[in-house]
């Protein structure tokens, strides 16, 4: 893990290194240039020092680091490049999971293909978990023993495993039933919520179970999950691609875009299923996912499809055009729907790449805080 100069985030982190192009704005890949400045050092590949590579001794940097940062996870990479083995994701997010301390951004230019690797590997949340104003379960989080046995099993499965559903309890010595040995949960002392105890020092009628690792294919309620655009087309793909994630994660998902390098004016109006969809002479169905998206329940809750915008030019030799006025058309959206603005990099008045620029004589750092900030209340 290494400190880094990207604004937005305190540290970088690559369990993953290596990636493959995908797309316009990968022309001028720094990622790229940079393993190559460190072929044969660094745990980078001599002959193809930007081929997909795990390196699972990374994995406990994160835990190691206890004061509270942000972290790019994978800038190195693309998670969800098609070389990256599942198993591999899942040991990253069993790690992020395991440091409640950090929050996390994980950035990717397949934004379908994130989609769907997450709801397989990285969306289920507490018991009754299709509750989706119902956040993810944290570190230390508690719940009675009963509940854990009898509503929904936590999913841990063992190696080996010929599960058809791929939920049922294999914990061993557990003769298939969750009880006190659960590589899951352990037993707890007490119950946060302060209830009687009895003798033993367990709450009355309850035996308490605290959370100490991630439940299968369990969500991180400190990640966020973001898609880098670069124009109108990428942008309506992306945020298609993650109004579908905002559906199925429910509100406390922290959902990001960064327009960087953004390589031509774009707008978030946007048809609701595209030209495609729409038969001759029918009026078109607009939305934006900066609008918000109601999901019912008690309380109610109503969050934007995206919880943050970040913008930045193109940085580095032979970086092509960007004009002020693209940032400020989409800072102005951003204003106006309520979403947080991050105006990374631009240009000076000489053309130069310029971090955190002023634009209309401020500049523009806003984030979500009840994301980065636990103690301030937000989404969830």
């Amino acid at each position: 893990m290494a400190r880094t100069k990207i604004p937005w985030a305190d540290r970088t982190w690559n369990p993953v290194t290596g990636c493959t192009p995908c797309s316009p704005a990968c022309e001028h890949c720094y990622a790229k240039r940079m393993a190559n400045r460190l072929r044969g050092r660094f745990g980078y590949p001599q002959d193809k020092p930007f081929s997909v590579t795990f390196h699972e001794d990374r994995l406990q940097e994160i835990t190691r680091r206890q004061k509270p940062a942000c972290i790019f996870a994978g800038s190195m990479t693309d998670f969800y490049h098609p070389g990256v083995w599942a198993k591999w994701r899942r040991q990253i997010w069993d790690a992020m999971w395991a440091c409640g301390q950090h929050r996390f951004m994980v950035l990717t230019k397949r934004p379908e293909r994130m989609v769907k690797c997450v709801l397989q590997e990285a969306s289920r949340r507490q018991f009754g978990w299709t509750h989706t104003t119902r956040p993810p379960w944290r570190p230390g989080d508690d719940a009675a023993l009963e509940d854990i046995y009898y509503r929904d099993q936590c999913g841990w499965v063992g190696e080996g495993s010929t599960s058809e559903s791929g939920w049922d309890c294999e914990h061993p010595d557990s003769d298939g039933e969750c009880n006190i040995e659960c590589p899951i949960f352990c037993q707890a002392d007490t119950d946060s919520d302060g209830r009687e105890l009895d003798d033993d020092g367990m709450p009355i009628d309850h035996e308490w179970m605290e959370c100490y690792a991630r439940v299968r294919d369990g969500a991180a309620a400190n990640v966020a999950l973001g898609f880098s655009a670069w124009d109108q087309a990428s942008l309506e793909r992306g945020s298609r691609a993650l109004r579908r994630l905002r559906w199925e994660l429910g509100p406390w998902a922290m959902l990001f875009v960064s327009l960087e390098p953004l390589l031509s004016p774009v707008t978030f109006r946007m048809e609701y299923y595209g030209d495609q969809y729409r038969e001759p002479g029918d009026e078109p169905h607009w939305w934006s996912p900066l609008d918000l998206y109601t999901f019912e329940g008690l309380p109610r809750v109503d969050v934007p499809i995206l919880n943050q915008v970040i913008l930045g030019c193109e940085s580095g030799p032979n970086r092509r055009p960007f004009q002020a006025e693209w940032a400020r058309d989409i800072r102005d959206q951003c204003i106006v729907a309520g979403v947080p603005f991050f105006y990374k990099q631009g240009h000076d008045s000489n053309g130069k790449v310029e971090h955190i620029p002023l634009l209309d004589g401020r500049t523009w750092t806003e984030r979500p805080e009840w994301f980065f900030n636990p103690e301030v209340k937000g989404n969830a």
